[in-house]
Formats: C-alpha cells, sequence, structure tokens
C-alpha cells in the first residue's frame, strides 16, 4: 500500500497510540516500520541520557584539564617573572662589567703612561748616573794631575834652592834678554822681549797695565813642569814656538788669544774634562768618545764621536 504523505491530515498533537512511519534494517534489508510514539520516545530518551551522560563526562574532564591547565599556566607565568627578574639583573650585570671595563681600560692607559714616564724617569737617571761616572772620573784625573804638579813644583822648588846660578831680576824699565834664562823670576812693569827661556820652570809676573811680552821659545827640560806668564792687566803674550806643555796664562782683563792658522786644543775624553762647572762657563775642549755629533746636545762619553765641546757652567755641551 502506498501513502502520500500530502495526502494525510496534520496531526495536531501527538499521544502515546500514535504511530508513525519508519525506516530500519530487517535481516540486512531496509523495510519500512510502523512505530508507536512510545517506542520512539524510549529510544531518544535512552540515547539522550547516554548522550547527556558522555557529554557530562567530557564536560567534567575539560574542566579537571582546564584546573591542571591552569595550575600549569600558573608555574609558567611565575617562571616567566622569575627569567624576567633574571633578564633584568643579566642587564645590570652586563651595564657594571661595561662601566668596570671602562674603568679598566683607564687603568690600563694610566698604568700605560706611568709605565712610560718611569722609562723616562730611568733613562734620565741613567743619564745622570753616567754624567756623575764621568764626572766620577775627571775627579780622579784631576786629583791625579794635582798630585803629578805638587810632585813637579816640589822637584822645581828644590832645583830652585840648589841653584847657586838663580837669577832674580827687578825691574821698572825694558827688560830686553836675548841669551837663557834658567828658573829664573822677572818681576817688571816694563816690556819684556826674550830670546829663550829654559829651565824645569820660570815665571814672568807682575806685568802691569798693558805690558808686552814677547818670547821666540818657552824651552822645558822637563815635560810636566809649567812655563808660566801672567799679565796682570790686558798685556799681550806673544810665544812663537811653544816648548812640549808649557802654559800660557792671561788673568784679570779682557784677554784674549790668537793664532794665525788656528788654535789647537789637545784632544781628550769626556771622562777627562773635568766639572763643568769647575771649568766655568764658556770653557772649550775637544772630545774624541762623544755619544752624538747634535749640537748643544749633552755630551756622554764612551762612544766613537769627535767633536768640539763647551761648558755652560753646568754640563759640558757640544759644539
Amino acid at each position: 500500500m502506498s501513502i502520500k504523505i500530502s495526502q494525510l491530515t496534520s496531526l495536531s498533537q501527538a499521544a502515546d497510540t500514535t504511530s508513525m512511519p519508519v525506516i530500519d534494517y530487517v535481516s540486512g534489508t531496509l523495510t519500512t516500520l510502523q512505530a508507536s510514539a512510545p517506542t520512539l520516545r524510549t529510544y531518544f530518551t535512552s540515547n539522550l541520557a547516554a548522550n547527556l551522560n558522555a557529554t557530562i563526562a567530557n564536560v567534567t574532564a575539560l574542566q579537571a584539564n582546564a584546573v591542571s591547565q591552569e595550575s600549569e599556566i600558573y608555574a609558567v607565568g611565575t617562571n616567566v617573572s622569575v627569567l624576567q627578574n633574571q633578564v633584568s639583573i643579566l642587564q645590570s650585570n652586563v651595564v657594571t662589567l661595561f662601566a668596570n671595563t671602562v674603568t679598566v681600560a683607564g687603568e690600563i692607559y694610566a698604568l700605560s703612561t706611568n709605565v712610560g714616564i718611569l722609562q723616562g724617569n730611568v733613562t734620565t737617571i741613567n743619564f745622570e748616573i753616567n754624567q756623575i761616572n764621568s764626572n766620577v772620573s775627571a775627579v780622579n784625573a784631576t786629583i791625579a794631575n794635582i798630585s803629578a804638579n805638587i810632585t813637579v813644583t816640589n822637584a822645581n822648588v828644590t832645583t830652585v834652592a840648589s841653584n847657586v846660578a838663580n837669577l832674580q831680576i827687578s825691574s821698572y824699565s825694558n827688560v830686553n834678554v836675548t841669551a837663557y834664562l834658567t828658573t829664573a823670576t822677572i818681576t817688571t812693569t816694563g816690556n819684556v822681549a826674550a830670546g829663550y827661556l829654559f829651565g824645569n820652570g820660570f815665571s814672568i809676573y807682575g806685568i802691569n797695565t798693558y805690558s808686552n811680552i814677547k818670547v821666540n821659545a818657552l824651552l822645558n827640560t822637563v815635560a810636566s813642569a809649567n812655563a808660566v806668564i801672567v799679565a796682570n792687566t790686558g798685556g799681550n803674550v806673544t810665544s812663537v814656538s811653544p816648548g812640549t806643555s808649557g802654559n800660557v796664562l792671561t788673568s784679570n782683563g779682557a784677554n784674549w788669544i790668537s793664532g794665525a792658522t788656528y788654535i789647537r786644543t789637545t784632544p781628550t775624553t769626556v771622562a777627562n774634562l773635568g766639572f763643568a762647572n769647575v771649568a766655568g762657563a764658556g770653557a772649550r775642549a775637544f772630545v774624541t768618545d762623544a755619544n752624538t755629533v747634535t749640537f748643544n746636545s749633552a755630551v756622554i762619553g764612551g762612544f766613537g764621536n769627535s767633536v768640539p765641546v763647551f761648558s755652560n757652567g753646568t754640563v759640558w755641551r757640544i759644539g
């Protein structure tokens, strides 16, 4: 029997007596069946209860998971706060480390500067030590020289005392000697012209204002003996042929020494110069062992440069 749904009257209210067609499998075949309202209610109610219970169970599980997740989220939040705090501490440490690095760099620079200053001081000290050593050597040489001069002086005194031919000349006029004067002392206010002055040591002194002395030859029988000629005030001393080691001295006035071609300074070493302050400002010499040839440099001995030097009253300088 076929029934058209469009031809059926509408049901206003379902009751237990209400039946309706349903389709279900019967022995594996899809079959149209009659189902009452109670049967359908029982089916829907049982399935709905089962589904509801399953849903409630799922909701309960979700709630439990939510609680667990909340605890873990809280723990994560706590860990994040701890990490943030540690990051902040690390940033602070980095800033401190940078500041310390800058400080250390400054201290290293200051240390380098101090090391440079110390090296400069050491160089200066070494230079001063070398200068002191040179001065000590000069003092020792001067002492040895003084000792030698004392010995020569004693010998001269002995010679003069025993020389019966000792000649004493006192005059207020000109003295002209063409022969030899041996160990003679001449006192005069006039001019002196001598052919030869000969002896272990002699002196001409007391020459007054602008008196002239001309000596054709100074001959010493003892190389270390000094022939001393002193013009008190501005006199001229002319020596044509000096002896081996005699000294020509002038004093007390604007005196000068000149040579027709050159004036020779005996070469020596820095150690034998003596103290610059003892030699006095303006003293000159010639050394063979200077450390440099640079003009006006303080001279240090022990090297291989031959240069003229002068005293400024404090140190010997090249020039």
